[in-house]
């Protein structure tokens, strides 16, 4: 049997959960977030990867980083931030920063054993072609060989919604920013 096909057998004989995110709506993160607190309070060591975001600040980075060791909630953010469509430089770097940070991460979870990881807006970096899906399937597996792993963000691939145990799409019926409102601090970072 191929290394790829083994690997995707063993996604399918688990006991750790596989839970995704997804969909044009707001509150993936939030929801990744919220499993990741009760998770933690319940002794639970996590892991938390920022795929994209980065470079501004989000309230999420400044508590994890301020109250890691109490929450037991480690945040990794990779610092490649958004995309701008057609603007190459923006896909270079992010495509830059998360190549640089996968062997990172693999090492992390070994290293920590935590009994959940998210895995914040890998959906996305998959649809933009910042990484393979083989290195996708290879972090989730190594993931769920410790712990549950949430994996957010728009578009999630059929075969990873296939093998996943949980699927939430978070549907879009309002949204300030079609009214002209931009992102704020507190709400959307």
């Amino acid at each position: 049997m191929s290394r790829k096909k083994s690997q995707r057998e063993k996604l399918r004989k688990r006991d750790n959960l596989l839970l995704i995110f997804t969909g044009d709506g707001k509150g993936k993160t939030t929801a990744a977030l919220g499993a990741a607190i009760r998770a933690a309070g319940h002794g639970c060591k996590v892991l938390f990867v920022q795929f994209l975001k980065g470079r501004i600040r989000s309230g999420e980075q400044i508590l994890l980083k301020k109250h890691s060791e109490e929450l037991n909630i480690q945040i990794v953010p990779l610092g490649g931030g958004f995309v701008v469509p057609n603007d190459k430089e923006s896909f270079k770097k992010a495509k830059s920063s998360i190549q640089r940070g996968l062997k990172k991460i693999l090492v992390l979870i070994h290293r920590l054993r935590p009994q959940m990881v998210i895995l914040d807006e890998l959906s996305v970096a998959l649809s933009l072609s910042l990484m393979s899906r083989e290195e996708a399937e290879t972090l989730i597996f190594t993931s769920l060989s410790y712990g549950h792993t949430i994996v957010t963000g728009r578009g999630a691939p059929d075969w990873l919604i296939e093998r996943a145990d949980t699927v939430t799409e978070m549907c879009e019926v309002a949204h300030p920013y079609r009214k002209g409102i931009h992102a704020r601090k507190g709400v959307e970072f």
